[in-house]
């Protein structure tokens, strides 16, 4: 059973759909181009526990520029999370965690197939930030042949604080507990990244003591070897991949130390990535948004023969 309630927008025509699919039902928003639209479609799943529009609005952002260049694009929540029913791990770090093995991997797989099932010539695009990044690429892993490109920003292939761990608790007791943090390979790489406010305000000293630091040091034992394994394969097989980058991040750290040891230079010709400076994890600061629309709007019309987006519709801000 299909729903839909049209949504008028300057950019693109937009329709909130509901759908059951194994039981377990779906919501997401569509974004029509204004025109006829090319055979490709976006797909983007939630960063996160955030809802489909995205953190500052980004999905919503990529959709319409998606519609603009001639795509048509969805917004997706997976189970548990915007309006979409279903089950949640208790806490925030129990949920990363999971996310990180693959916990919403099989739901999206049912939206793609039924994606695929309803315009059967229709080419998936799949993406999003972080973990609806990581989500894309466990989904191409699992069904090659599926999607046909991905959109990478943010993605995570590391573990992050272990569920239960003291630096996963983020209690107001242990908010100034120093121990723990010099004891943190994770908090490590947030004060020699842009990620820590202390060190953000001084680059000079940040990228010293980063060049000092041993890159096996900080980055060993922390990989997420499958999803790793995932991305180089991605890779080794051709399939066409934007990769969007905080610049100095922990993850463009890890994306890095993947591409050395796993992918040789050959296999990267279809890999483009693009680094966004200024900015942070979620990209809601330093104008990121926009500049994240951007480089996907050339993506599509370098990899995609994308005709580009109606004169000024990828101006409007949502």
């Amino acid at each position: 059973m299909l729903e839909a309630s049209p949504v008028s927008s300057a950019v693109a025509m937009r329709s909130v759909q509901t759908t059951t699919i194994a039981g377990q039902r779906f919501v997401f928003t569509k974004h029509s181009p204004s025109g006829a639209a090319s055979d490709l479609a976006l797909v983007l799943f939630n960063g996160g526990q955030v809802p489909r529009d995205g953190h500052a609005g980004l999905n919503v952002r990529l959709a319409d520029t998606a519609a603009a260049c001639g795509l048509s694009a969805y917004r997706v929540d997976l189970p548990g999370l915007g309006d979409a029913p279903g089950p949640l791990p208790t806490t925030a770090a129990e949920f990363w965690h999971a996310n990180a093995l693959g916990l919403q991997t099989e739901a999206a797989l049912q939206v793609l197939s039924h994606l695929q099932a309803q315009a059967p010539h229709q080419r998936l695009l799949v993406g999003g930030l972080c973990g609806a990044a990581n989500n894309a690429l466990f989904c191409a892993a699992r069904r090659p042949g599926l999607i046909q490109g991905l959109v990478l920003i943010e993605p995570e292939l590391f573990f992050g604080a272990a569920p239960g761990s003291a630096a996963a608790e983020r209690t107001p007791e242990r908010a100034h507990a120093w121990l723990p943090k010099l004891c943190s390979r994770q908090a490590w790489l947030r004060l020699l990244t842009s990620e820590n406010r202390y060190t953000r305000s001084r680059p000079v000293l940040r990228r010293l003591l980063m060049a000092m630091a041993p890159r096996a040091v900080l980055l060993g034992g922390s990989t997420n070897g499958p999803l790793a394994e995932a991305f180089a394969s991605a890779c080794h097989a051709g399939l066409p991949m934007l990769c969007i980058l905080a610049l100095d991040g922990r993850r463009a750290l890890h994306v890095e130390r993947v591409e050395r040891t796993l992918i040789p230079r050959r296999a990267r010709a279809l890999l483009d990535k693009e680094m966004l400076a200024g900015t942070n994890h979620v990209l809601t600061e330093g104008g990121a948004i926009e500049r994240c629309a951007h480089a996907l709007e050339r993506w599509l019309s370098r990899r995609w023969s994308s005709p580009g987006p109606v004169p000024g519709a990828s101006a409007q801000r949502v």
